[in-house]
């Protein structure tokens, strides 16, 4: 238990110095690519979530998704990227291939849907390279671009970011 605090620890201060690099500028109407991060209490609203790209007419090949898991398990019906603690080191680098190469891909659009204290989370989208960063809860401001206050419930934060989207999509062809 004392480990993992130490670990965490180290986390959030990775979290803060990542956070204070800006990655890449995107425009809402050039997103052709869309991350999903949510951890496992979440895995419920997947698939409202993915109704993101749905509404924005990209391909299944343009999202991608993660899926934070305390213990290393298989989750049934579910094909995307499994992490956990034991994926990121004791200095908050990440130790795994296939994560480390998420986080490097350009991806356009990045949507954190998860408790407001998983820190493993939180670490994992500050190193993504996305040029906007949505989530839904204040306390990580400094992490996200837009903040969706829509408590447990994805399709009313679905709703509202497709209805973000659009207008600054038609605020940018005016």
């Amino acid at each position: 238990m004392i480990f993992k605090g130490i670990k965490l620890a180290a986390f959030k201060r990775k979290i803060a110095r990542l956070a204070e690099n800006k990655y890449r500028e995107t425009s809402v109407s050039s997103i052709k690519t869309i991350a999903i991060i949510l951890d496992i209490k979440n895995y419920k609203y997947l698939e409202v979530l993915k109704q993101v790209g749905e509404q924005l007419d990209l391909q299944e090949d343009d999202l991608k998704i993660a899926m934070y898991t305390e213990k290393s398990i298989d989750v049934e019906g579910y094909k995307g990227m499994l992490f956990s603690l034991k994926d990121i080191s004791l200095t908050a680098e990440i130790n795994n291939s296939e994560l480390s190469d998420f986080t490097k891909q350009d991806i356009d659009l990045l949507i954190t849907f998860t408790d407001e204290n998983n820190t493993a989370v939180h670490l994992l989208t500050a190193y993504c390279n996305a040029g906007i960063k949505v989530g839904r809860f204040q306390k990580n401001e400094a992490l996200l671009d837009w903040i969706i206050k829509s408590e447990d419930n994805a399709q009313v934060f679905v709703d509202e970011l497709i209805n973000y989207i659009k207008k600054l999509k038609l605020s940018q062809h005016e």
